[in-house]
């Protein structure tokens, strides 16, 4: 059972940056699936009272603008002609989203806090994000839940696709953001002789030795195509302090390529199928052991399919939302013959 609560995804990212597509895009696309009234908005979108989840905040003084737009009751009544038929109004209630441990930044930490402070629920990604949260916004987070909602996967399922027992484990692929660039470079020298791809954000510039060193543009067709070419995937990352999520690993695997990883906390439940540890170790370990790589892959897909599916990430985002409603239903006057809280019983008339 779906609520008529608008269900709206505030985000100021686009479709070239993946954790938009994780965080927004694919969960709007699935509760629209399951008969909501799910969309992506900004702050100068039409206002209803409903359900909003801040995602992604690369605008952060529109953001909480909107914000206390929706949680100001004079706007409200202003603004809003009309609430939804058979659900009476009681505000909206804030859900805040966050995938990207920017407490680095002070004036990305304080924005945080701010909208800890002021939201009914908040999301994290993964769980140690959860973790840092919970540390670095213990006063503002108080009582209030704090869920773990993982990133789905995205691409289509591919089989494995090279006989291990025949390949030679040359080609290696990496890709990602260019802030993780440096990772890659503190281990250049493990990875041998072996033929390297990157894949990045378009005009990265990467000098090897003062040679510069060439960079595919990253696009969702690019990196499909840089799968198709490489043996493993290498992903050196920031280790256990990393509250990242496991997509890059996820992706990888979906795509049938096995991957060479540090460890990190995300990364630790496929320590059983992939190779998790050092990078260099890691590449002679594929070398010696190809006749398991096969295996390893069709295992980790499954996994993958039954935990990490889009259709598995909604229901959790629709089980939020549920919650949400309910807190926004518990604002309500318990006598339907009670005022309304700020006079939005004029406006359900109107």
């Amino acid at each position: 059972m779906t609520t008529k609560t608008p269900v709206r995804f505030v985000s100021y990212s686009g479709m070239s940056m993946a954790s938009f597509r994780y965080r927004t895009l694919i969960p709007v696309q699935g509760l629209e699936s399951l008969g909501y009234d799910a969309k992506i908005c900004k702050a100068d979108s039409e206002i209803k009272p409903g359900v909003y989840i801040f995602s992604k905040h690369f605008n952060p003084k529109e953001e909480y603008n909107l914000l206390k737009k929706l949680q100001d009751p004079e706007f409200v009544i202003g603004n809003v002609t009309h609430t939804i038929a058979g659900e009476e109004d009681a505000g909206s209630v804030i859900i805040f989203d966050i995938c990207d441990n920017h407490f680095g930044n002070s004036e990305l930490a304080n924005y945080y806090k701010t909208m800890i402070g002021k939201a009914d629920i908040v999301v994290a990604a993964t769980g140690k994000m959860a973790d840092i949260v919970k540390k670095e916004c213990r006063e503002e987070l108080g009582e209030k839940p704090i869920v773990v909602i993982s990133d789905p996967y995205e691409f289509p399922e591919k089989e494995p696709r090279f006989n291990w027992q025949q390949q030679e484990v040359e080609n290696l692929l990496w890709y990602g953001h260019p802030t993780n660039i440096k990772h890659l470079q503190r281990i250049w020298n493990d990875i041998g002789d072996h033929n390297l791809m990157i894949i990045t954000q378009a005009g990265t510039k990467l000098d090897v030795d003062g040679v510069p060193f060439p960079v595919v543009p990253y696009s969702i067709d690019s990196l499909l195509w840089g799968f198709s070419q490489c043996d493993v995937v290498i992903i050196p990352n920031d280790g256990m302090d990393s509250a990242k999520g496991a997509n890059r690993i996820i992706e990888a695997i979906r795509q049938g390529i096995f991957v060479v990883a540090e460890p990190c906390p995300a990364y630790q439940e496929f320590d059983k199928f992939m190779y998790i540890g050092n990078i260099k170790e890691g590449l002679k370990w594929c070398k010696a052991n190809k006749g398991e790589i096969q295996g390893r892959i069709q295992k980790a897909q499954d996994h993958i399919r039954e935990k990490y599916a889009p259709k598995q990430i909604t229901e959790q985002w629709s089980k939020l939302i549920k919650e949400a409603v309910e807190i926004k239903s518990s604002r309500l006057p318990q006598e339907k013959s009670e005022k309304a809280p700020c006079g939005l019983e004029e406006v359900a008339a109107k």
